[in-house]
């Protein structure tokens, strides 16, 4: 990793001019888009169909997709989605526009799925695998898909409610993928009440049937996806793309490593032949984080569970040379084997969802000392990446989440004023740009909220732009603590508890107080493992809240000392999208504190 003292060959400026001149693989224009003049990828396939055949086509000998001991070539790959795709056609009337829901772990179907829907010009209605069942229900009832495409633990979910899903959505059919991984031992063979198997629809014979390239292609703006919001404080919401955002996202990644090359005062070399071109394996941790791996040609390997044994083979055996995960996921993979047994090889780690701990760079400079890392910032509603930075500026500039996609407005709002903030002033996001999202599916209200009229997003997060246009993240606006009329950052007490040896990881809430409004209280999970030199005084050898509370002294100010820190060694509660649940970690914050009133009271 970069040391922080590293200095730029050239401005942000002199690399803007040089990637957005003509000719530039990321090269802009403007286009008018939903009735307005925004900036757009020039170079920007039209559609994910066309992204997709492209790529199958340039690297069709290639290896795509390796899940533990299944491996999937570009080509395969291509062969199968587009045998899915027919069928979906000729057998479910599926047609542009319609709607498919995938919810799957990260298995091949999952990406065969994607792809198929894609090009028929579906929209992929992608609910993420760990919701509850009511959210499940509400996700799929919100957004009324044609058809479900699913693995048995989602078909055992969705069975109970499959009647209701009938009478109130236009589900006409749901197909089981891996039917032989079903965990209920009273299903012999494995089956569902009113659902069809992968293998008994999907037979291989209608790969060459055509109806799904003769499909009408779709253009840049039409719908693309529905992902869904993380859904910690309401039921999640359905969130709509178009296709040139969808697409434009691989093409601000690729623009923050041509950046990254310009800084280091290197120019950009043409790409080598696709034949020629060193491949390199990225190990997944989220689902469909795929699209910036397939537009280079790489190998995308995923499993069942991160860290572990079987990970840390795995990534032997595939020469991983990058790794994508939310800050959680990465803290686990640094503190495994995986780096003693792999760490030389891995070159890129590429985070998101959250912002990286302060402490966790240094265990990441031990643990991978050839490491360049990525931060990217974004959000379902801008259909991923807002700014990303990777390489040398992403250490020398901790903790900044990156420049912005030339394709992407930004500007900070002072909440009370709504002014315009000057550099260095903190306020609101709110971001504009082709890649923010059509809509809110079913929820006007929610829609007019968060997009103004002249089509600025408010992200509801505070942030920082300085000078050069780096942006940094402060706090979501909603976790702000108010105590006594000081506001005080809930990132910068999770910070300071993540410096204790044994904490693991750390949350910071607000709680209710008659007096001064709201009081801090923490929420830390620690394992003594975690750094064996640490010795507690309590006989457990785990540190108690007392412990903790007298260390973040040491390192915050008076008024945002937390009143309570709940000590556990299990883990923080997470939503289904990686971020932690603060709603419910306020919730059980504000009865252990409310319990702790009641008992001095009655002494």
């Amino acid at each position: 990793m970069t040391d922080s003292t590293w200095t730029p060959k050239r401005t942000i400026d002199e690399c803007r001019a040089i990637l957005q001149a003509p000719g530039s693989p990321v090269e802009t224009e403007l286009a008018l888009v939903h009735g307005r003049l925004l900036r757009v990828f020039k170079n920007a396939e039209p559609n994910l169909r066309s992204f997709f055949l492209t790529r199958a086509e340039l690297y069709a000998d290639r290896d795509y997709f390796v899940f533990e001991n299944e491996r999937y070539t570009y080509g395969r790959t291509r062969d199968a989605a587009l045998d899915v795709a027919n069928t979906l056609w000729e057998v479910h009337g599926v047609r542009k526009g319609d709607r498919v829901a995938i919810s799957m772990r990260n298995v091949p179907e999952f990406l065969i799925s994607f792809w198929a829907v894609a090009i028929l010009g579906g929209v992929p209605t992608m609910l993420n695998a760990w919701l509850t069942d009511a959210a499940f229900e509400h996700c799929l009832l919100t957004t009324s898909p044609k058809v479900a495409l699913i693995d048995p633990e989602r078909a055992d979910k969705l069975e109970p409610m499959l009647t209701t899903l009938r009478s109130h959505s236009r589900l006409a059919a749901v197909i089981v993928a891996r039917p032989h991984e079903s965990k209920s031992k009273s299903k012999s063979p494995p089956s569902w009440r009113g659902m069809q198997l992968w293998n008994d629809v999907f037979t291989g014979s209608r790969i060459a049937a055509g109806h799904a390239l003769r499909a009408p292609a779709c253009l840049p703006d039409d719908d693309a996806s529905i992902f869904f919001t993380s859904g910690t404080t309401a039921l999640p919401k359905a969130v709509l793309s178009t296709q040139r955002a969808f697409v434009s996202c691989t093409y601000s990644c690729m623009f923050a490593a041509l950046l990254a090359v310009l800084r280091r005062g290197e120019d950009i070399a043409p790409p080598p032949p696709p034949k020629e071109a060193e491949q390199k394996a990225f190990l997944l941790t989220a689902p469909l984080f795929h699209m910036a791996c397939t537009m280079q040609g790489m190998k995308v390997v995923a499993m069942r569970k991160v860290p572990g044994r079987a990970a840390t083979r795995l990534c032997a055996r595939e020469r991983i040379a990058g790794i994508s995960g939310v800050p959680t996921v990465i803290t686990d993979i640094v503190r495994s084997q995986l780096p003693r047994r792999a760490g030389a090889q891995i070159e890129m780690l590429s985070t998101g969802s959250a912002p990286m701990p302060a402490t966790l760079k240094p265990e990441l400079a031990r643990a991978f000392p050839g490491l360049h890392l990525m931060h990217a910032y974004g959000m379902t509603e801008t259909t991923s990446v807002v700014a990303v930075v990777l390489g040398e500026d992403a250490t020398a500039r901790s903790p900044t989440c990156g420049i912005p996609s030339p394709i992407c407005d930004i500007l900070i709002i002072d909440p009370a004023t709504f002014a315009i903030q000057p550099p260095g002033g903190v306020g609101e996001l709110w971001v504009r740009g082709p890649n923010v999202m059509r809509e809110y599916v079913g929820d006007a209200a929610a829609t007019r909220k968060a997009l103004t009229a002249d089509g600025w997003f408010r992200t509801g997060d505070l942030a920082v732009v300085d000078e050069e246009g780096f942006v940094y993240l402060k706090d979501r606006a909603k976790d702000i603590i108010i105590r006594g009329g000081e506001k005080i950052h809930s990132t910068q007490i999770e910070d300071a508890l993540r410096t204790h040896p044994a904490v693991l990881d750390a949350a910071a809430v607000g709680i209710p107080d008659a007096r001064l409004g709201e009081l801090v209280a923490g929420i830390v999970s620690v394992s003594v493992s975690a750094n064996p030199s640490f010795n507690s005084n309590n006989n457990n050898s785990v540190p108690s809240e007392r412990e903790i509370v007298a260390w973040t002294r040491k390192v915050l100010p008076p008024h945002a000392v937390p009143a309570i820190v709940l000590v556990q060694r299990s883990a923080l509660e997470y939503s289904a999208t990686g971020k932690l649940d603060k709603k419910a970690l306020k919730r059980r914050a504000g009865e252990a504190w409310r319990a702790r009133m009641d008992m001095r009271t009655r002494l």
